[in-house]
């Protein structure tokens, strides 16, 4: 798969809407955490949640993606089948 394909495969339309989506409950996190935060320890105890709560819902897609072009980079690699 070229890398111009990779990026359409990684990044098409659904993928960008669900980030979106994503981004915009981390960004609501963020906010609605910050007015509670006083202290620095607050403040990191916020931001390991929201790196916490952004992995579980990045993570699955990403290595999806990553995975489906792993063996699709392999397949290529293997030539064509006899």
């Amino acid at each position: 798969m070229p890398r111009r394909q990779r990026v359409g495969y990684v990044l098409n339309e659904w993928t960008v809407a669900w980030l979106f989506f994503y981004a915009m409950l981390v960004l609501a996190m963020v906010a609605i955490g910050s007015d509670h935060a006083t202290t620095l320890t607050d403040y990191l105890v916020e931001a390991a949640i929201i790196l916490a709560v952004a992995t579980v819902m990045f993570g699955p897609i990403l290595a999806a993606k990553w995975l489906t072009v792993r063996r699709s980079k392999q397949r290529t690699l293997a030539g064509p089948l006899r």
